[in-house]
């Protein structure tokens, strides 16, 4: 990103020919295009920034869910979707259950619950978790915007239809 540009004046300058977004720094990558945020969380990415951006996200679209995949035993599954995660389906997978979740991102105990999982994951590598949405330039721009002024925007990247 250029000194002389802000992160809203590039999105301007997109005129709805947007690919995708990228920005971050280097353990966080969030790649943002009008049907999803996928979000590449190194494993030295910090629960705060992560929750940072979480929160930043729901603030634009409180709508939006996360897909939460979870290996354990049956009564924790009906612990977790009681905690208000939305189970999709599940599995027996050996002793276990394989479970995946929505996580509406708008209630704080799912948001707690899914950045837990999150930590856990990250303990063994780097992560990939995507957020579907249904974006115009305008939410894209509201994102980019929040993103910027909370700190997480060090790097941008855009690639439109006309590269």
């Amino acid at each position: 990103m250029s000194a002389e540009k802000s992160p809203s004046s590039l999105i301007d300058s997109l005129n709805c020919n947007l690919l995708n977004l990228t920005i971050g720094y280097e353990n966080i990558l969030l790649t943002i295009t009008y049907g999803k945020i996928r979000m590449w969380l190194g494993r030295r990415a910090e629960r705060g920034d992560i929750s940072r951006i979480m929160h930043v996200i729901r603030t634009v679209d409180p709508k939006l869910t996360c897909e939460m995949d979870l290996l354990a035993e049956f009564p924790d599954i009906e612990r977790m979707a009681g905690r208000g995660l939305i189970l999709l389906s599940y599995r027996r997978k050996g002793d276990k259950y394989r479970a995946i979740f929505n996580a509406p991102l708008i209630r704080e105990e799912v948001l707690e619950c899914l950045l837990d999982s999150i930590d856990h994951e990250l303990e063994m590598s780097d992560i990939e978790k995507t957020i579907l949405w249904e974006a115009d330039d305008e939410k894209i721009r509201l994102l980019l915007n929040k993103l910027n002024a909370s700190g997480i925007a060090k790097s941008i990247n855009i690639s439109t239809s006309d590269d």
